[in-house]
C-alpha cells in the first residue's frame, strides 16, 4: 500500500470495485472491510497519524486460525 494526497474529491469505482466512497475515521465500517491487509494497514495509517510520521512498515498476511482469531 502507498499514501498519496487527494488532489479533489472526483473519485469512482473502477474495474476492481463496485462502488467508492470516502470515510471519516470514526465513519468506517470496520466489520465491512473485505480483505484483512486492508483493515491493518488502516489501522497502521490512524496510529502513525497524529505524529504525522509516516514510515515504512512490513508485514505478513497470514492465514486467520482459531488460536490467531483469539488472540487478535
Amino acid at each position: 500500500m502507498f499514501r498519496g494526497r487527494l488532489v479533489d474529491d472526483k473519485i469512482k469505482a473502477g474495474s476492481e470495485s463496485t462502488e467508492v466512497r470516502l470515510f471519516a475515521e470514526e465513519g468506517i465500517p470496520w466489520d465491512q472491510i473485505a480483505f484483512t491487509v486492508i483493515e491493518a494497514t488502516l489501522r497502521q495509517y490512524f496510529k502513525d497519524k497524529p505524529s504525522g510520521l509516516f514510515p515504512f512498515h512490513i508485514g505478513d498476511i497470514l492465514p486467520q486460525t482459531k488460536v490467531n482469531a483469539r488472540q487478535s
